[in-house]
């Protein structure tokens, strides 16, 4: 992934909420990217495992990719800064989405939250 701050920020928080839960089966840690054309599922597998081997991301494509951004209410843009066609970056909504195992958004975390912030929700949610 090449996103230079949200990802890898919101990735290091929802590390440290996981191993605080001591990696509950009933938590999921789901990345979405909104870059596949530069996103192989390589590229995502080796990026995710960055922050644990139990997270997962998931690599869509056109109205499929756009149909779930929708849901979410995720905005992506892509914005060129450079010559070359893949010299640009992904300007994209900056959110963790806290989903139930309905698959109903229960919390909405915007970036800049603290991993304790986060913790707290996911702990009333899993109770």
């Amino acid at each position: 992934m090449t996103c230079p701050d949200v990802c890898p920020t919101s990735g290091a928080h929802l590390k440290l909420v996981y191993e605080e839960l001591n990696q509950p089966d009933d938590l999921a840690v789901v990345f979405v990217t909104v870059d596949p054309e530069r996103d192989s599922l390589e590229r995502l597998r080796l990026y995710i495992k960055l922050f644990n081997e139990d997270f997962v991301a998931l690599r869509g494509e056109g109205e499929a990719l756009q149909n779930v951004l929708n849901q979410f209410g995720v905005v992506a843009i892509r914005r060129q800064v450079g010559e070359s066609a893949l010299s640009y970056l992904m300007d994209h909504t900056a959110s963790i989405f806290l989903v139930n195992q309905e698959g109903y958004l229960v919390s909405q975390f915007i970036f800049g939250l603290g991993a304790e912030d986060i913790l707290h929700d996911v702990e009333l949610l899993l109770e």
